[in-house]
Parts: structure tokens; C-alpha cells; sequence
């Protein structure tokens, strides 16, 4: 009777130390952003919780917030939910190493097409200012579309702060948490688009938000005829187009004139020609250049292969019709 007591009693001990269950402990967890003193109730290993569990704490301000989900190691990690008290609001989703992360691209295109299912997620969504809506002390409220070629996926975004510098036509990249229909209608507009309140934001150019360069080629190729000369300076490949940045200089005797309508890319059996680029609004070649001028500007084409050779061919003329001008053809490896 006594080896059997004995017996039980090491068995309870085992499942108190593996686990698994605490209720009402005070607890300080060392979290990625800093130490955080506060009640936890859930799963643990060796005094540490793992697994799924609830940690009451408060911020500096002393607002209560909780966080419900999973932990490893004593962090936040995997699917979990923060909700502060005062407020109500919340944030959901995965997280890693205390953070809550975006969502992939993947599921922010469902975000677009059904926001409120995903309210309180934190997205990354980037694209042009439409419009300015209201600014105060406290926020700045703004749209923007995030496809704004097609003038899609119109964002609705609430910025905090009293010294918010973006205007109408920026580019904005921001990371921001979905908000529900009830926040959404507390600002005083109503919309079926995707409404969200800003962490993290940042003003760009159309290149960097739009149409990020995957590689980049220094070229640096010039020919002249004539006292005509062309000169690409270097070829910059994105997901969604090819850019070519080049210059033209006349030190000849007539009116010189190359028009972007009248190049060519070749490559791989393929024949690209330009493609106006308008939103993006880069500078352009002056077509018809007079003697003693140059010009500079980006010609856009359709995505090639980043990683072949090409060829550029350029029809030019002169005005002065004695003056034969052939082809400017760039062999671009």
C-alpha cells in the first residue's frame, strides 16, 4: 500500500512539472520589447509557458491589455489575439517573437474583397493618395488606391498624429491593422472598401512602391552620327516592366528627332515595343532635338528576361534629308 502511494504521488508530481496547467500566477516575461510583469493562465513547461494560454498585463499608461493565444518559450508565437480593455480594440493573427506579422499577399487580396472578415489583422498595403479627407490634432484621415492604374483597391486610412506630411498624389507605404465596420463608421464615413488605422507608414517614390527594381544593369553605351549622339545609361528590370534610362545629344548640323514610338526591344525571338508608362510619370525625351541641345529621360517596355541579352534598336532621323541616319542598334548583354 505504501510503494503505491508512493507511486501516485510521483506520478502527480510529473504532470505539475510538464505540465500543464497554471491559473492566476504572477509572471514576468521577458518579451522581445521588454519586460512585462502581469497574470497568466494556461499551458507551461518547466515554469514557462508553452503551448495556449492568457497573459493579463498593462502599458506604462496602465491600460490593461490581454493576449490569448499561443506561446513558446515564455513569447508570443502562433495564432493569437492582443485586446485592450478600455477600449475594445484588438489585433489578430500570427504572431513571431511577440510581434503580431502581416499577412501574406495571398490573403490581403481576400482582405480586399471582404475586409470586415478580417478585421483587426495587420496588413501591408501600399499605393497612391487620392484624396485627403479630414486632418486634425489627433489624425489625418486619407484614401488611396493601391492599384492605382486601374483606380482599384481603394484604401480608406487613418494616420495618428498632429504632424502627419503627405499630400494628394504621394506614394504611401503603410502597415496597418484592418479595422471593423463599427470603427470604421466612428470616423463618420461609410464604405465598402477597406478601412485601416496606420502603425507604421512611409512616403515613397512610384518606383520603390509600384514597381520595385529586381536588377539592375549599369550600361553606358553611346553612338554617334553625324554629331547625333544616343547613349543608354543603364536598364532597370521589374516584375511589371522594363526601364531604359537614356540620353540624346545633337551636336550636329540639323534638327534631330527620335520618337519613343520608334523603339524597339528584341529578345528571345520576341519584339517589345515601348509602352507608355503614365502614372508613373518619369521624365521623357524631347523628341525633336535642335542643334546644340540634349535630353534625358526613362523609356517603359513590357517585363523581359532579367537575365538574357537584348537589343534596342532606334529609328532617328535628321532634317536635313542629305543626312543619311541608320539605326541605332544596342547590343545590351
Amino acid at each position: 500500500m505504501k510503494k503505491v502511494l508512493m507511486m501516485i504521488i510521483a506520478i502527480v508530481a510529473m504532470i505539475s512539472i510538464a505540465g500543464c496547467s497554471k491559473k492566476d500566477d504572477t509572471i514576468v516575461l521577458h518579451l522581445s520589447y521588454g519586460d512585462r510583469e502581469g497574470v497568466y493562465e494556461g499551458e507551461m513547461v518547466d515554469g514557462v509557458p508553452n503551448g495556449t494560454g492568457k497573459f493579463t498585463t498593462q502599458n506604462e499608461a496602465g491600460e490593461q491589455w490581454i493576449y490569448e493565444g499561443g506561446f513558446v518559450d515564455g513569447h508570443f508565437e502562433g495564432e493569437g489575439t492582443t485586446t485592450w480593455t478600455a477600449s475594445g480594440h484588438f489585433e489578430t493573427g500570427t504572431y513571431e517573437n511577440d510581434n503580431l506579422i502581416p499577412m501574406s499577399k495571398e490573403e490581403t487580396e481576400k482582405a480586399f474583397k471582404n475586409s470586415e472578415k478580417y478585421a483587426g489583422h495587420l496588413v501591408e498595403v501600399t499605393g497612391k493618395v487620392n484624396y485627403i479627407y479630414d486632418v486634425t490634432d489627433e489624425y489625418t484621415i486619407l484614401g488611396m488606391f493601391c492599384d492605382p492604374e486601374n483606380y482599384d483597391k481603394d484604401v480608406f486610412v487613418a494616420i495618428y498624429g498632429d504632424d502627419i506630411d503627405i499630400g494628394k498624389d504621394d506614394y504611401l507605404k503603410a502597415t496597418a491593422i484592418i479595422m471593423n465596420d463599427k470603427e470604421f463608421k466612428a470616423f463618420g464615413y461609410y464604405s465598402n472598401d477597406m478601412a485601416v488605422k496606420v502603425k507604421e507608414w512611409e512616403v515613397m517614390d512610384y518606383i520603390s512602391a509600384m514597381s520595385p527594381t529586381i536588377k539592375a544593369k549599369d550600361v553606358n553605351l553611346s553612338q554617334d552620327q553625324l554629331g547625333y549622339t544616343i547613349t543608354i545609361q543603364k536598364v532597370e528590370f521589374a516584375d511589371n516592366e522594363t526601364r531604359i534610362y537614356m540620353s540624346m545629344s545633337n551636336n550636329g548640323a540639323a534638327k534631330f528627332s527620335c520618337y519613343k514610338w520608334n523603339m524597339i526591344i528584341s529578345q528571345n525571338g520576341r519584339q517589345l515595343e515601348y509602352k507608355e508608362n503614365w502614372i508613373a510619370e518619369y521624365p521623357e525625351l524631347n523628341d525633336n532635338l535642335l542643334p546644340g541641345n540634349s535630353t534625358e529621360g526613362i523609356m517603359t517596355f513590357d517585363a523581359i528576361d532579367k537575365d538574357a541579352p537584348f537589343t534596342l534598336t532606334i529609328e532617328a532621323y535628321s532634317d536635313d534629308w542629305h543626312e543619311d541616319v541608320e539605326d541605332y542598334v544596342f547590343d545590351i548583354e
